[in-house]
C-alpha cells in the first residue's frame, strides 16, 4: 500500500504555465514528469487513475485546502473487498461559454482476458468552471468494483480514455490490481 498525500501529489503535481497546452503532470523535483501508463498529460489535456480500497476517498478529497487529504493507492484486493477506479483530470479547455466537456471509455478486462465492463461515449465531466480548470478535477463516473468467490484470481486490466471534447485531446490510462483469496 502506498498512501499519497493528495496535496503532493494531486494538487502540487499539477504545472500551471502559461499557455494551456504546455500544462503538465509536475513530479517531487518540481519539474514536468514524464507520462506513465496511469498518469498523462496530451497537448495539454491530462489524466491520472488510481485504484483505492479507502471507504473514506470521497470524504478525503472533498476537504477545504487547508486540510491535507490522503488516499491509498492499492495493487492487490482481496475477495469481498470494495475498490473505486478514480479518474482525475487535468487542465480541460474551456468552451468559450466557460463549459468543459469531458468524455470517456472504460474497458475492464479480467485475467482471464475477457471483458468484465466495456463502456464508451460516458459523460465524464461537463460543467461551467468559475475558476481556472489547471487545478485537478475528479471525474463524475467513479467506477467500483467487488471481487465475488467466483471471479477469476489474478491480474485485472483496467484502460479509462479520457477526451476534451472542446481541446480534441484525450489520454489513455492504463492501471491493474490483482484479485486474491480473501
Amino acid at each position: 500500500m502506498k498512501t499519497i498525500s493528495a496535496i503532493i501529489m494531486l494538487f502540487a503535481m499539477v504545472c500551471v504555465v502559461h499557455a494551456s497546452d504546455d500544462w503538465g503532470w509536475l513530479g517531487d523535483d518540481g519539474k514536468q514528469a514524464p507520462n506513465t501508463d496511469n498518469r498523462k498529460s496530451v497537448q495539454g489535456f491530462g489524466g491520472w487513475l488510481i485504484v483505492t480500497r479507502d471507504p473514506d476517498w470521497e470524504k478525503e478529497w472533498n476537504t477545504p485546502s487547508d486540510h491535507e487529504p490522503a488516499i491509498t493507492v492499492i495493487r492487490e484486493v482481496k475477495v469481498g473487498e470494495v475498490i473505486a477506479m478514480l479518474p482525475m483530470i487535468g487542465n480541460p479547455k474551456q468552451h468559450e461559454n466557460g463549459v468543459v466537456h469531458v468524455y470517456c471509455d472504460i474497458l475492464i478486462t479480467r485475467p482471464d482476458d475477457s471483458i468484465s465492463l466495456d463502456e464508451k461515449g460516458l459523460n465524464c465531466f461537463t460543467a461551467k468552471l468559475d475558476g481556472s480548470p489547471r487545478g485537478v478535477l475528479l471525474s463524475g463516473i467513479i467506477p467500483k468494483f467487488i471481487g465475488e468467490e467466483a471471479d477469476p484470481k489474478g491480474v485485472w486490466k483496467v484502460n479509462m480514455v479520457l477526451r476534451d471534447m472542446v481541446r480534441g485531446a484525450e489520454v489513455s490510462l492504463n492501471t491493474q490490481f490483482t484479485l486474491v483469496d480473501g
